[in-house]
């Protein structure tokens, strides 16, 4: 048996950066991803697996108790594999069975597309993923993170 070397950083062109931050006001901590880039569907590229694969390792080791996605600089026409990274990003790493609220940050490079996903294939309020900016999704976040856990 020969192994190959794995490196997720050649999955796709994407590229992230990670924060976290507690809030007082909620006792939660908040993890925002930001991703620029390409992420579409064709032939070898793997750009939602990556996406994935990135949040997963951030996911693990922070815990988070709510998402925020800033796709703002992430080009994003179609996709169906964009929901599993949304659905991914919805559920706690360790703790199965227990939904994260999650916000998604758009742009005009993504806009049109995001709302065709979220509305017409994973049949969800836009008016409860997608945000026009980063306040308007800490908003969000913080609100939900304070509803109990049925209702997020």
């Amino acid at each position: 048996m020969k192994f190959d070397p794995l490196d997720i950083s050649t999955f796709s062109e994407i590229n992230a950066t990670f924060a976290s931050a507690y809030d007082e006001s909620t006792r939660g901590t908040v993890l925002l991803a930001a991703f620029d880039g390409h992420a579409f569907n064709s032939p070898g590229q793997r750009s939602f697996r990556h996406i994935e694969c990135l949040m997963a390792g951030n996911m693990v080791a922070i815990e988070p108790d709510a998402v925020i996605l800033d796709f703002s600089h992430l080009k994003y026409e179609w996709g169906d594999e964009m929901a599993g990274v949304l659905f991914y990003c919805s559920n706690h790493p360790v703790e199965t069975g227990l939904k994260l609220p999650v916000a998604v940050v758009t742009s005009e490079m993504n806009r049109d597309g995001l709302t065709s996903l979220v509305r017409d294939e994973m049949l969800r309020s836009v008016d409860d993923w997608l945000f026009t900016d980063l306040d308007a999704a800490i908003s969000s976040i913080k609100h939900r993170m304070t509803m109990p856990h049925e209702a997020k």
